[in-house]
């Protein structure tokens, strides 16, 4: 393994294990559930257990990914000076916060995904990065695979010369095997952040689900994208 993925690996580590010392959350915890005299020590010892339990499975998951990730990464793809940087380290530390709280086990290989992509061009130039990673956090691995389609669809260097440039909601959830009533939901919340937009508004006849990426949604999908090395 080369001097820069050790580096990498070893960054990795030394942040996970100062995350796992840290007396802050279990103090807040029980501080705040102490204000419930009668349930609150039940709770208190119910859920500092499962949360341990929880964070340690999803952690481990994302240590596996990001290993994995980083051995199929190329070395000469690597910026040592990044990957000394305040950046760096922040970005690894957001990312094992959100990955350890979730519920999905499917988002572990979404959070690495998009952290790998940070460590080489062009995903080391963002200038939003941690909003990718809020991205994760706040929508299911289903609104992941309905952008997926709609940019797929949608996006310039995908479509075909004579394509709409739309994505229609039948085509989505015949697809991915979603109800329609779903999908429009997802596509509804996916708007709340930037992502998609209804094509169809303020147009005659207007029916909801003509979705098309955004900019943002667009540089959003390429990021995951390119982080499979």
């Amino acid at each position: 393994m080369s001097d820069e993925r050790e580096q990498a690996i070893r960054k990795i580590d030394e942040v996970e294990a100062g995350l796992a010392r840290s007396p802050i959350g279990k103090a807040f915890l029980d501080g705040s559930l102490s204000l419930i005299p009668a349930l609150g020590p039940a709770i208190s010892s119910a859920l500092a257990t499962r949360a341990a339990n929880l964070a340690e499975r999803n952690t481990t998951a994302l240590i596996d990914e990001l290993r994995a990730g980083g051995d199929r990464l190329g070395a000469d793809k690597l910026d040592t000076a990044f990957l000394e940087s305040d950046e760096f380290t922040s970005l690894l530390i957001r990312t094992l916060e959100l990955n350890a709280r979730t519920s999905r086990a499917e988002k572990a290989q979404l959070f690495a995904k998009v952290f790998l992509g940070f460590l080489r061009a062009p995903g080391r130039e963002l200038r939003f990065k941690e909003g990718f990673l809020r991205l994760i956090d706040e929508l299911e691995p289903e609104h992941i695979a309905v952008l997926r389609v709609i940019y797929r669809e949608f996006a310039p260097e995908n479509r075909s010369e004579n394509a709409a440039g739309r994505a229609r909601v039948e085509l989505v959830d015949k697809e991915l095997g979603l109800p329609e009533g779903r999908v429009l939901a997802y596509g509804v919340q996916m708007m709340r952040f930037g992502l998609v937009q209804d094509d169809s508004i303020g147009r005659s006849g207007y029916t909801p689900g003509r979705w098309v990426v955004t900019f943002y949604g667009c540089e959003f999908c390429r990021h995951l994208g390119e982080a499979n090395p």
